[in-house]
């Protein structure tokens, strides 16, 4: 059987966290606690810790398994989800594909700009993780308490960072105020817009013009590698697994400058094109839960009118 450790406490020890006779302080400024093990297989003249905490009246059992599972704030690297647990505080998948969008697939803390879909790994993992520029619950790191749940986890309230920027910026909150996180993220669209021409045109062809590109390679990649082919009858076939990572290594990044241009330029589509950029979205968006998020969900097929889109 495994040793347990414990946490115990004398019912005369303060919970404000002042001494009292015999009692240790605690680095948690709660109750000063006491700690020590025992093993149940072990003799009781061995048992090691301050004294045999089963033999103490006063004993206050805090036990655990040895191995303890710590709770995490918004770690997705952990959590193998890019999101977190907060109720209303947890970004919801229209969010999560806006931010995927904004970030194009870089770290938005322009000190780092690294790649959040490592391409030399088995598995194709992302490491994308999103970090509140406001904390997601009181306590935690850039508090504002005026904050309401659905505000905390709103898309204005969230920056995509790789996991060694969300830690760093969680840990070190007064290098990294909310005002200088709101810029990273604000700047780096800025920057994509920049360097993939992103600009307002004046005419459906030059909107077309940068279009193109983007549609043939997803299209190039669907024909060669997508689930429609025969491999589909095979689920564990080798085809499969090249699909999946093209889908994160291409199609998903193509499909979100995509939407960026067209966002951008929505003044130059007819109403039945923004149908079908919204029918387009939603498709993206089923594409980023079942490959980024890991839900198993059925998804709508690509509209094919996107392929005409603007011409």
């Amino acid at each position: 059987m495994e040793d347990i450790r414990f946490l115990w406490a004398r019912p005369n020890q303060l919970s404000d966290g002042s001494r009292s006779e015999g009692a240790r302080g605690t680095r948690r400024g709660q109750r000063p606690l006491q700690r020590g093990w025992y093993s149940p297989n072990e003799p009781s003249a061995r048992r090691r810790g301050s004294r045999a905490c089963r033999d103490d009246p006063w004993f206050t059992a805090l036990a655990a398994p040895a191995t303890i599972a710590l709770p995490t704030i918004c770690n997705n690297a952990r959590e193998s989800s890019v999101g977190c647990s907060r109720g209303k505080a947890h970004p919801n998948g229209q969010t999560k594909l806006r931010l995927f969008t904004d970030s194009a697939g870089y770290c938005q803390n322009p000190s780092c700009n690294g790649p959040l879909f490592p391409e030399d790994y088995k598995d194709h993992p992302h490491i994308a993780e999103m970090a509140h520029i406001f904390a997601a619950i009181d306590g935690g790191p850039r508090t504002d308490r005026d904050l309401t749940d659905g505000e905390r986890g709103a898309y204005e309230n969230i920056v995509l960072l790789c996991a060694n920027c969300h830690t760093l910026v969680d840990k070190t909150p007064e290098a990294h105020p909310a005002s200088l996180m709101a810029a990273w993220k604000r700047d780096h669209l800025d920057r994509i817009r920049r360097t993939f021409g992103l600009k307002i045109h004046e005419s459906r062809a030059e909107l077309r013009g940068d279009l193109d590109g983007l549609l043939r390679e997803n299209r190039a990649v669907h024909e060669a590698t997508g689930p429609d082919l025969d491999y589909r009858f095979n689920p564990e076939a080798a085809e499969a697994e090249v699909w999946k990572a093209r889908v994160k290594s291409t199609i998903i990044p193509n499909s979100n400058k995509i939407l960026l241009l067209v966002d951008a330029n929505r003044h130059l589509l007819t109403e039945g094109e923004k149908d079908t950029v919204e029918r387009f979205r939603f498709h993206v968006r089923g594409l980023v839960l079942r490959h980024l998020d890991g839900q198993e969900l059925a998804n709508t097929k690509f509209p094919q009118e996107m392929n005409k889109l603007a011409q």
